[in-house]
């Protein structure tokens, strides 16, 4: 985060920082030498994110907390489920980790940089079909998903409970691979 921080200042003064940020982390997934070392790959691989956070404006949410929209999410969210669900034995959670260059994954060839581009496409839209189903009136689970604590624990147990299910004994930015 204070990279982040550092960086928001200079990413600023270009004209489409997003997208600099984007193609950045693309392009570093090619190389070698930018790996788990210091956190620097998934640093840079989270800044489009970060970035969008900095612009996101509270208004946004109304366009996406339609009910129409509410029911596409719940369709949407179970289709990705059900996809991750079918990519289980395949896919490599690192991908959603950002820790690895594309030559990690058997991913050699000039379009490797294209599978992080759907997997930031995946991550937005399954981010924004969550955001839609979160309640604005205070529930009964409100005061659990205001301690951060317990979402990083609900990640941490997710992706353990993945690795489980793969057959994996270890789950981590080096060792996970399932959804």
């Amino acid at each position: 985060m204070m990279l982040w921080k550092m960086l928001l200042p200079y990413l600023l003064m270009l004209k489409y920082p997003l997208v600099v940020c984007v193609v950045m982390s693309v392009m570093l997934g090619y190389s070698i030498d930018v790996d788990y070392y210091a956190s620097i790959s998934r640093t840079l691989y989270f800044l489009p994110f970060f970035l969008v956070g900095y612009y996101f404006k509270r208004e946004w949410l109304d366009v996406i907390k339609t009910r129409q929209f509410q029911l596409l999410s719940l369709v949407l969210l179970a289709a990705g489920f059900a996809l991750l669900y079918t990519l289980l034995l395949i896919l490599h959670t690192n991908w959603f980790y950002g820790a690895l260059p594309y030559q990690e994954f058997g991913l050699e060839s000039w379009y490797a940089g294209f599978y992080r581009i759907i997997t930031y496409a995946f991550t937005v839209i399954m981010g924004l079909c969550v955001l839609s189903l979160i309640p604005e009136s205070k529930t009964p689970f409100t005061d659990r998903g205001s301690i951060p604590c317990t979402s990083f624990c609900f990640t941490g147990l997710s992706s353990k409970r993945c690795s489980i299910l793969n057959g994996s004994k270890r789950s981590g930015p080096r060792e996970a691979n399932c959804c």
